[in-house]
């Protein structure tokens, strides 16, 4: 506000519920949808090898660790199994455990959790297979040699893959998912593990070929293979990677972090220095800081982009919060409103603006484009201001945002009204 002798008290705007009628018609008086989605992020997990469902969806979750379930802008972050299956090799590779195993004495024989410990090249103190051995003498070399013959079954797997790689036609489902992450706006994380970074190079490409380019990136963590769509983290002792590289199969990216001999390691832990749980995202270890490094550097490298798809939002229904006017001549904070209607791109409503007992409820028009609406007031239909003062006319833009299930639009206003210094505006939409 601002004093009569200088003309007109400071005007500001808050919408409230309409009390005059519009040329809007009924187009959208029914849309209470919170305002412009906030559409987020996905952080798209691809499994490695000898997972089930359940394994690649727990796997996911360990992601939440570095950012959690919303990004510091606010927006929602979604964490997602893309599932990638191994086909019959764990049928396979559990006929040729219980063939060598009964070839050495048969004490591992029909002990399915020796033979999950074998996959996971667990053979610590605390496990089934570390307590045979350190109780049943030459033990030591039966596991051995059981998981030397399991071993170049895990190999096979991966090796026709990396050879000829998958494309994402292959995984309908996963191409499904994908195809709605783009259509909702979604910013995408990639992440790859094992084997799963084939798929990941497959989903990445299929993305980008949406025009995705601005809204995706991919992070490698003990990728197979070399053609890589972003930063990797490969361990110096994955055994499972180094025997793709001794049989040459592929071509195998250069490790670029370290980790102890399997006996110095920290429990939890595997033997091939391959789990992505057990060494990779084990805190205690070199390659957790570097994928924490790579995974935070992906988010901030999206968090000012807007997709497209997630630019058109609806503003219609109730606002309320404050305007203020730090250099107003009467106080800094005015309660403010908007009841806002929008057709296509054009909006129209009230806003009221209040101070105690004074008020002022205005008429005011504009547009949005993308996540931004800009506003002016173009006329007051009533209004009680202390004399000897009156209400400024605004206009302004506001960003209009959702997050933690709340829809906001924030920004500045300014006036053309003489001696009304700017501010700012603060609004939530109410709920429905």
């Amino acid at each position: 506000m601002k004093n009569k002798a200088e003309h007109s008290l400071a005007k500001h705007l808050i919408p409230w519920a309409m009390a005059v009628g519009c040329s809007w018609g009924n187009a959208l008086a029914a849309d209470v949808t919170p305002a412009c989605v906030s559409a987020g992020y996905v952080v798209g997990f691809f499994n490695g090898v000898l997972k089930t469902k359940a394994d690649a969806s727990n796997q996911a979750g360990l992601f939440k660790r570095f950012q959690g379930e919303q990004y510091t802008n606010g927006e929602p972050i979604e964490y997602r199994s893309l599932y990638n299956e191994t086909g019959g090799l764990l049928q396979d590779l559990f006929e040729t455990f219980e063939q060598i195993a009964s070839q050495q004495g048969g004490l591992l024989s029909d002990r399915v959790e020796t033979f999950w410990e074998t996959i996971k090249g667990n053979y610590g103190a605390e496990s089934i297979s570390g307590r045979i051995t350190a109780t049943v003498p030459g033990q030591q070399t039966v596991i051995g040699t059981v998981a030397n013959a399991v071993l170049p079954g895990i190999i096979s797997a991966i090796g026709p893959l990396i050879t000829t790689p998958p494309t994402i036609t292959d995984y309908v489902d996963q191409q499904d998912l994908l195809i709605g992450y783009v259509g909702h706006g979604k910013k995408l994380i990639l992440v790859g593990h094992s084997q799963g970074n084939l798929f990941a190079d497959s989903a990445y490409d299929f993305v980008i070929g949406a025009g995705w380019t601005k809204y995706t990136k991919a992070v490698h963590i003990a990728p197979p293979n070399s053609s890589l769509r972003g930063p990797y983290t490969l361990a110096d002792f994955d055994l499972v990677i180094n025997a793709l590289r001794s049989a040459h199969i592929g071509s195998v990216p250069n490790w670029n972090v370290s980790i102890p001999p399997a006996p110095n390691r920290p429990i939890p832990t595997d033997s091939w220095g391959h789990g992505l749980k057990e060494i990779y995202l084990n805190d205690q270890m070199n390659p957790f800081r570097r994928i924490e490094g790579d995974i935070n550097d992906a988010f901030a490298s999206l968090s000012a982009s807007v997709p497209p798809s997630s630019q058109k939002c609806t503003v219609s229904g109730e606002w309320t919060g404050t305007l203020t006017q730090p250099g107003g001549p009467i106080v800094p904070d005015f309660t403010f409103s908007m009841h806002l209607m929008q057709s296509d791109n054009a909006v129209g409503g009230n806003d009221r603006i209040s101070t105690g007992s004074f008020f002022a409820n205005m008429i005011v028009k504009g547009n949005v484009s993308g996540n931004k609406m800009s506003f002016t007031e173009t006329s007051i239909t009533s209004q009680l201001a202390p004399p000897p003062a009156g209400w400024c006319i605004k206009s302004g833009t506001l960003t209009v945002a959702t997050a933690g299930g709340k829809s906001t639009m924030t920004g500045n206003w300014t006036s053309t009204t003489p001696n009304c210094p700017p501010g700012s505006i603060s609004l939530t939409k109410a709920a429905q």
